[in-house]
């Protein structure tokens, strides 16, 4: 059973890079001789907590950046702490124009690349890639069985949502860390694309034939090897059948 604790957790997912998983994540990593930070969570008032997590797993350096995998809230609300403590430069797209090849983050340890990935789970989606440590921060493009889109799935959405994946497992990560809830693989990645895929083909003819509201859901139960991720049998799930149901509708699948 793929569990998230309650209590957050810290992961030491490469040499040198730590990720706190929980409910919400967020990671940072020893660039040599600096500190960078992946996201910051959305409860400002675990200021001191995270601040003793990042000194006490890091070489006594600076915080010099914080990257946002995009700009919701709950990824940013630590930014204004980062800044007042340590004046790191805070990263995303709405402070910088990143390129669609990237921004390179270099120290003599390691670097790591943030690269734009729009229009899939947000406007300002971006991906952080520690090829060293074959490690993928990812924030809120993998939601362990969520549909990223927050649009409804017309057919441009369900191209670029194809692409972006297409493009996160060509990486080949050895770790991937979401958004929210417990790290996983690039294994996760492939099987949520042919998730993905498939729920397409079934809504859309079952939709064809007459199939609506609560047959529909029974007809297109958890996929069985699926059924232990995150969340997913008790809304995921649910939420994305609802969200085919209503493209196929349209005639969008």
């Amino acid at each position: 059973m793929i569990m998230t604790p309650e209590e957050p957790t810290l992961e030491q997912v490469s040499d040198g890079v730590v990720v706190r998983q929980a409910i919400d994540n967020m990671g940072w990593a020893d660039m040599g001789g600096y500190t960078l930070i992946i996201d910051a969570l959305e409860e400002p008032d675990l200021k001191e907590e995270v601040f003793r997590a990042v000194e006490e797993t890091m070489p006594p350096q600076s915080v010099k950046v914080v990257l946002n995998t995009h700009v919701h809230y709950d990824h940013m609300a630590l930014n204004a702490a980062f800044q007042d403590e340590f004046g790191a430069d805070i990263v995303n797209r709405d402070t910088e124009d990143i390129a669609p090849d990237g921004k390179t983050f270099k120290g003599t340890g390691r670097t790591c690349t943030m690269i734009p990935m729009p229009q899939c789970h947000t406007g300002t989606d971006c991906l952080v890639w520690f090829p060293r440590d074959s490690v993928l921060f990812v924030g809120d493009l993998f939601g362990w069985g969520l549909i990223p889109s927050e649009a409804t799935m017309r057919p441009e959405a369900q191209v670029r949502v194809t692409q972006i994946y297409k493009r996160l497992i060509r990486f080949n990560a050895k770790t991937v860390v979401p958004g929210h809830g417990p790290l996983c693989s690039t294994a996760e990645l492939k099987r949520w694309l042919d998730y993905f895929n498939d729920l397409r083909k079934q809504i859309k003819g079952l939709v064809d034939q007459g199939v609506r509201g609560d047959e529909l859901y029974e007809r297109v139960p958890p996929p069985k090897d699926m059924q232990d991720w995150w969340r997913f049998v008790s809304w995921k799930h649910g939420d994305s059948v609802d969200k085919m149901r209503h493209a196929a509708e349209n005639g969008w699948l």
